[in-house]
């Protein structure tokens, strides 16, 4: 490696040589042999094949594709396929990514919270349960507890939950809540179902969008 590194470096010095390009100065400044992990990969590559050819001409080189050069509905068409975590990490990856994500429907047909931190997320037909002790259908290395984990969903600004039910109102819901707040999200959730009956203070909904519909059961 170290060997091709140097033949990077006497590349780059002799192209400065031959343009005569002026060395970068001043604080932060980058240095004139400095050569980017893609760069250094492509000629990596070429050196451990034997090929030492210092004067090849990348410009002849196909252009590179990346994810986000597939066809809209091929992209879309792979995104049908990811869980709702995977479609997390996805979103993180770049801008472009995102905004592709963003514009899938996420299906997410139901969030419920029962008590003490106790939640469940389904999406159709797969349902992601997770309190502060364990989790289910979520990589454990992924999010470290279930408010950071319903958060990042709720980062999808399309996301329409059909069903929203909600058992006790203790603190680790008014945390909750207080996430929603400090981060000026709104829900949209079609249906609120309040699922103890014993309740007697009226329900505060004003982190939803207005709209949705409200029952006991």
């Amino acid at each position: 490696m170290a060997a091709g590194q140097e033949l990077l470096h006497n590349k780059q010095k002799k192209k400065e040589e031959k343009h005569d390009v002026e060395k970068p100065k001043g604080p932060g400044a980058t240095p004139s042999h400095f050569v980017d992990y893609p760069e250094f990969e492509f000629w990596f590559s070429r050196f451990a094949q034997g090929d030492l050819d210092l004067d090849y001409d990348r410009n002849s080189d196909p252009k590179t594709r990346s994810l986000t050069d597939l066809p809209l509905e091929v992209f879309k068409n792979v995104g049908e396929y990811l869980k709702l975590h995977e479609r997390l990490k996805l979103r993180d990856v770049c801008k472009d990514i995102r905004y592709h994500v963003d514009n899938w429907d996420h299906k997410v047909t139901e969030i419920s919270y029962c008590k003490s931190d106790n939640w469940e997320v389904r999406e159709t037909s797969i349902y992601y349960s997770f309190d502060s002790y364990q989790q289910h259908n979520i990589p454990s290395s992924f999010h470290q507890n279930p408010n950071s984990f319903l958060m990042n969903i709720l980062n999808f600004p399309k996301l329409q939950v059909e069903e929203l039910k909600i058992d006790e109102e203790d603190e680790y819901w008014e945390k909750f809540i207080r996430g929603l707040d400090e981060s000026n999200r709104k829900l949209y959730v079609k249906k609120v179902d309040f699922l103890n009956r014993n309740r007697k203070s009226k329900m505060d909904l004003h982190f939803m969008i207005p709209g949705v519909k409200r029952s006991k059961c």
